[in-house]
C-alpha cells in the first residue's frame, strides 16, 4: 500500500508543480485513501492545497480523518 501511495503522491506533486491543482489534490486525496495513516506524505500538500484554494471545509473535513487515526492522548 505504502508503494501505492507514493505513486499517488508522486502524480500528486507532479500535478501541483503544473499549477493543476484540481488533479493534485486527487491524487493526494488518493494516497492518502490507498495508505491511510498518520505518517503518510500526502498530508501536508494536501493541506496547503485546500489552504491555497480556500476550501476550509475540505480542509477541516481531511484534518478530522487525519487525527482520527491518531492515536489517543494521554
Amino acid at each position: 500500500k505504502e508503494h501505492t501511495a507514493r505513486w499517488f503522491y508522486l502524480r500528486g506533486s507532479l500535478r501541483a508543480d503544473l499549477q493543476d491543482l484540481a488533479g493534485a489534490i486527487r491524487d493526494f486525496e488518493t494516497a492518502f485513501s490507498v495508505w491511510p495513516t498518520p505518517t503518510n506524505m500526502a498530508i501536508k500538500p494536501l493541506q496547503d492545497l485546500y489552504r491555497k484554494a480556500g476550501d476550509t471545509r475540505a480542509l477541516q473535513a481531511f484534518d478530522e480523518r487525519v487525527e482520527r487515526l491518531r492515536p489517543p492522548r494521554r
